[in-house]
């Protein structure tokens, strides 16, 4: 979806997975603050960042903030930045649930430039 239809369909509530991306870091950026100005309390205690390739050597933290629940608001948001999974990886039994069962307090973002 393109950035306007982002923004028109945020009017509707937010979705529990997100995928950003694209070659120019501007409209990255612009997508995921509106995202957070939108559906985000407490940048400070519900804000949680992780590289792709931390996940690739350990994904045990990042299904931990992905399960935790957000404080003193609705959603959680865990972002993960530049994050190319291997096939073997998305089949993942952690990776199939979270995409079939997602969690609804929980926003996860992927963010990738390509």
């Amino acid at each position: 979806m393109k950035f306007q239809e982002l923004k028109k369909s945020l009017t509707n509530g937010c979705k529990p997975i997100y995928l950003i991306e694209g070659e120019d870091a501007f409209l990255r950026g612009n997508a995921l603050r509106l995202l957070k100005t939108a559906f985000l309390k407490e940048e400070a205690l519900n804000l949680t960042n992780y590289s792709g390739q931390e996940v690739k050597e350990n994904s045990e933290e990042f299904f931990n903030a992905v399960y935790s629940y957000p404080f003193m608001s609705d959603k959680r948001f865990v972002i993960l930045n530049e994050y190319y999974p291997t096939l073997t990886e998305l089949k993942n039994n952690k990776f199939k649930t979270l995409f079939k069962e997602p969690v609804e307090t929980t926003v996860v973002i992927f963010v990738n430039s390509s």
